[in-house]
């Protein structure tokens, strides 16, 4: 799994005039529960960590208000969530939208950081590092039966999730998909690589992910 950074000039329009009706109306659509209430806990509502994905990019592409995925287990109730979200964009709102007012449009993108995790090297220096001297990445086990590839690659430390950084709470983290729990890991290194800091760069930086397949390690 890896996460490369990439800054853009141009930006997302914030949509303006969001009610909290309106915020409802998208958290009802996303997870297709018409019956969702302002009192009702959204993990009681059928809300999980994929939804909260699904959520994140729903208030981003619909209304242009950026909400982390794992803000939505922080408040335990819909209306806490939309009180949150209210409050906390207001400022953050007016200053992309003044910065959008500013930026030109431009379709120009700059790998600017990098982040790895991959069996034999958790850096893209130890990954080159590897190649370089001819290393292998594959475990091998001692065969239990016959008819069974005793190798395989193996992640380091794959259980090693500092849940209290990420803002999430050790049961939030327990039932979180544990390459998700990666991949938050990977794109905060890979900014951390970039060298650009979110809460105070002005503009959008995006990262993109990828992964060989769905097996865990």
């Amino acid at each position: 799994m890896l996460s490369a950074v990439h800054r853009r000039d141009d930006q997302r329009p914030v949509k303006r005039g969001n009610s909290k009706q309106r915020f409802l109306e998208l958290i009802r659509d996303t997870l297709s529960n018409q019956h969702i209430e302002p009192e009702d806990n959204l993990l009681d509502v059928g809300m999980d960590s994929i939804g909260a994905n699904q959520l994140s990019g729903a208030f981003l592409d619909d209304l242009g208000l950026d909400v982390p995925a794992y803000q939505f287990f922080q408040h335990k109730t819909v209306a806490a969530l939309i009180k949150h979200i209210s409050g906390n964009n207001e400022t953050r709102v007016g200053r992309m939208h003044s910065h959008n007012e500013k930026t030109q449009s431009s379709n120009d993108i700059a790998i600017i950081g990098f982040a790895l995790d991959v069996p034999g090297a958790t850096s893209s220096e130890d990954f080159w590092q590897m190649v370089e001297d001819g290393g292998e990445a594959v475990h091998f086990f001692q065969p239990v039966e016959n008819n069974v590839v005793n190798a395989r690659g193996i992640l380091k430390d794959p259980t090693g999730f500092d849940a209290s950084f990420f803002q999430i709470t050790p049961s939030e983290a327990e039932i979180t998909d544990p390459q998700q729990r990666k991949l938050l890991e990977l794109a905060w290194h890979g900014l951390e690589d970039s060298g650009y800091v979110p809460e105070t760069f002005g503009g959008r930086i995006g990262v993109n992910c990828g992964t060989v397949n769905y097996s865990y390690y």
